[in-house]
């Protein structure tokens, strides 16, 4: 059911920007998941398609589809009566935002916009008195995160830009009290290179 739902979502935002006569590109980067203050930030990497539509002077609309992979880890991190040494979790999603771009001055934009995400995977390892484990913990999230982006970037030409964004999760991904206090609303910092066709 989710596959489906997502395919049918890239479908219909590709038709909808093809009949708008958009741009239609590649982009991918790095990012940071940025959880709390016990939590470090391990670097994750992302990877996607968008198409660019202009609204009127300097401002446009892109849709993106996106696949990020996002890690952290924390030490000391108990769960009931045990305390592993050190746990970390890796998790897979496609994300879907979409950003109002403006251009204040010719090249550098601003941008911001709503994004929705499906959990696709999700794998913990964690360190307990000298043994590794690994375990699934998609189940430990909700399946979708919902939140807002704002971000700048450069147009270096008509094909190549960079650009930094920061989103913030709405909504609670934790589905169960032994995660709550690991990750519960999404923040991740990314920086990416992207390339128009």
């Amino acid at each position: 059911m989710k596959k489906t739902t997502l395919t049918v979502i890239v479908v219909l935002i590709s038709a909808w920007a093809q009949g708008q006569g958009a741009k239609f590109g590649i982009k991918g980067g790095v990012n940071l998941s940025l959880f709390g203050n016990d939590i470090k930030s391990k670097v994750g990497f992302q990877a996607g398609i968008f198409s660019t539509i202009q609204l009127a002077d300097k401002w446009y609309v892109q849709p993106e589809a996106l696949y990020v992979e996002q890690s952290v880890k924390r030490e000391d991190f108990s769960v009931g009566l045990i305390t592993f040494d050190e746990a970390s979790v890796k998790i897979a999603s496609i994300y879907i935002p979409v950003v109002v771009k403006y251009y204040p001055v010719k090249q550098l934009y601003i941008e911001s916009g709503p994004q929705v995400g499906f959990v696709l995977a999700s794998k913990a390892k964690a360190d307990y008195e000298g043994a590794n484990y690994e375990f699934d913990a998609k189940d430990q999230l909700k399946e979708v995160d919902f939140g807002l982006n704002i971000g700048s970037g450069y147009d270096f030409n008509k094909q190549f830009s960079l650009g930094i964004r920061y989103y913030v999760g709405i909504t609670k991904m934790a589905n169960s009290d032994y995660v709550k206090d690991f990750y519960n609303r999404n923040s991740i910092l990314s920086l990416s290179a992207a390339y128009s066709f």
